[in-house]
Protein backbone atom coordinates (compact mmCIF):
# COMPACT_ATOMS: atom_id res chain seq x y z
CA UNK A 1 0.00 0.00 0.00
CA UNK A 2 2.09 2.74 -1.21
CA UNK A 3 5.00 3.00 0.73
CA UNK A 4 4.60 0.12 3.15
CA UNK A 5 5.09 -3.35 2.29
CA UNK A 6 4.46 -6.97 3.96
CA UNK A 7 6.41 -9.96 3.50
CA UNK A 8 4.25 -13.14 4.26
CA UNK A 9 7.34 -16.08 4.14
CA UNK A 10 4.96 -18.86 5.54
CA UNK A 11 6.96 -22.13 5.96
CA UNK A 12 9.75 -20.97 4.08
CA UNK A 13 12.81 -22.83 5.09
CA UNK A 14 16.85 -21.61 5.20
CA UNK A 15 17.31 -22.92 1.27
CA UNK A 16 13.93 -20.79 0.51
CA UNK A 17 15.99 -17.48 1.80
CA UNK A 18 18.99 -18.68 -0.09
CA UNK A 19 16.69 -18.83 -3.23
CA UNK A 20 15.13 -15.36 -2.38
CA UNK A 21 18.48 -14.00 -1.52
CA UNK A 22 19.87 -15.10 -4.98
CA UNK A 23 17.10 -14.16 -7.43
CA UNK A 24 15.45 -11.33 -5.75
CA UNK A 25 17.83 -9.78 -2.90
CA UNK A 26 17.35 -6.43 -4.30
CA UNK A 27 13.61 -6.49 -4.16
CA UNK A 28 13.00 -7.91 -0.50
CA UNK A 29 12.63 -5.02 1.47
CA UNK A 30 9.28 -5.23 3.84
CA UNK A 31 8.40 -2.97 6.73
CA UNK A 32 6.39 -6.10 8.19
CA UNK A 33 8.06 -9.60 7.98
CA UNK A 34 6.51 -12.99 9.26
CA UNK A 35 9.30 -14.52 10.56
CA UNK A 36 10.26 -17.80 8.28
CA UNK A 37 9.68 -21.41 8.88
CA UNK A 38 8.10 -21.17 12.76
CA UNK A 39 10.36 -19.30 14.21
CA UNK A 40 12.95 -21.78 13.04
CA UNK A 41 16.86 -21.08 14.63
CA UNK A 42 17.89 -22.00 11.30
CA UNK A 43 15.54 -19.50 9.55
CA UNK A 44 16.57 -16.11 9.46
CA UNK A 45 19.86 -15.43 8.55
CA UNK A 46 21.73 -12.12 8.85
CA UNK A 47 21.58 -12.00 4.94
CA UNK A 48 18.13 -12.46 5.08
CA UNK A 49 16.89 -10.03 7.72
CA UNK A 50 19.39 -6.83 6.09
CA UNK A 51 17.99 -7.74 2.66
CA UNK A 52 14.72 -7.14 4.03
CA UNK A 53 15.18 -4.23 6.78
CA UNK A 54 11.78 -5.00 8.94
CA UNK A 55 10.75 -2.37 10.78
CA UNK A 56 8.27 -5.10 12.57
CA UNK A 57 8.78 -9.14 12.76
CA UNK A 58 5.99 -11.12 13.53
CA UNK A 59 6.52 -14.52 15.41
CA UNK A 60 3.25 -16.65 14.95
CA UNK A 61 3.00 -18.33 17.98
CA UNK A 62 0.36 -20.60 19.64
CA UNK A 63 1.99 -21.91 22.23
CA UNK A 64 4.88 -21.18 24.67
CA UNK A 65 6.91 -23.65 22.71
CA UNK A 66 6.41 -21.65 19.47
CA UNK A 67 7.87 -18.32 21.27
CA UNK A 68 11.01 -17.10 19.08
CA UNK A 69 14.25 -18.53 20.73
CA UNK A 70 15.86 -15.62 22.24
CA UNK A 71 18.95 -15.80 19.65
CA UNK A 72 16.39 -15.45 17.30
CA UNK A 73 14.93 -12.59 18.62
CA UNK A 74 18.18 -10.71 19.30
CA UNK A 75 19.53 -11.54 15.56
CA UNK A 76 16.29 -8.86 14.55
CA UNK A 77 16.77 -6.94 17.77
CA UNK A 78 20.57 -6.11 16.19
CA UNK A 79 18.70 -5.06 12.97
CA UNK A 80 16.58 -2.60 14.89
CA UNK A 81 13.39 -4.33 13.98
CA UNK A 82 11.04 -4.49 16.94
CA UNK A 83 9.79 -8.18 17.63
CA UNK A 84 5.44 -9.20 18.13
CA UNK A 85 4.40 -12.56 18.77
CA UNK A 86 0.97 -13.57 18.68
CA UNK A 87 1.45 -15.40 21.72
CA UNK A 88 1.87 -12.26 24.03
CA UNK A 89 -0.44 -10.06 21.70
CA UNK A 90 -2.73 -12.63 19.98
CA UNK A 91 -4.23 -10.40 17.30
CA UNK A 92 -1.77 -7.80 15.60
CA UNK A 93 -3.62 -4.75 13.82
CA UNK A 94 -1.34 -2.84 11.58
CA UNK A 95 -2.78 0.82 9.85
CA UNK A 96 -1.52 0.07 6.68
CA UNK A 97 -2.03 3.06 4.24
CA UNK A 98 0.23 5.30 1.53
CA UNK A 99 1.61 7.78 4.46
CA UNK A 100 5.52 8.02 4.27
CA UNK A 101 5.51 5.96 8.13
CA UNK A 102 3.96 3.22 9.31
CA UNK A 103 1.90 3.37 12.27
CA UNK A 104 2.58 1.77 15.75
CA UNK A 105 0.45 -1.81 15.58
CA UNK A 106 -1.70 -2.88 18.19
CA UNK A 107 -1.61 -5.79 20.49
CA UNK A 108 -5.35 -7.30 21.06
CA UNK A 109 -4.33 -8.31 24.42
CA UNK A 110 -3.32 -4.95 25.83
CA UNK A 111 -5.96 -2.83 23.34
CA UNK A 112 -9.34 -4.93 24.16
CA UNK A 113 -8.59 -5.98 28.46
CA UNK A 114 -10.90 -7.81 29.67
CA UNK A 115 -12.05 -6.32 33.04
CA UNK A 116 -10.88 -9.91 34.58
CA UNK A 117 -7.27 -9.08 33.11
CA UNK A 118 -6.48 -6.27 35.15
Amino acid sequence: AGHQSVLLTGDLTPQGEQGLLQTNANQLHADILQAPHHNSIQSSSDAFIQAVKPYYVLFISGHPRDIPKAEIAARYMQYNASNLDTFHCGEIDFSISDRARLEQPRCYRIFRKNYWDQ
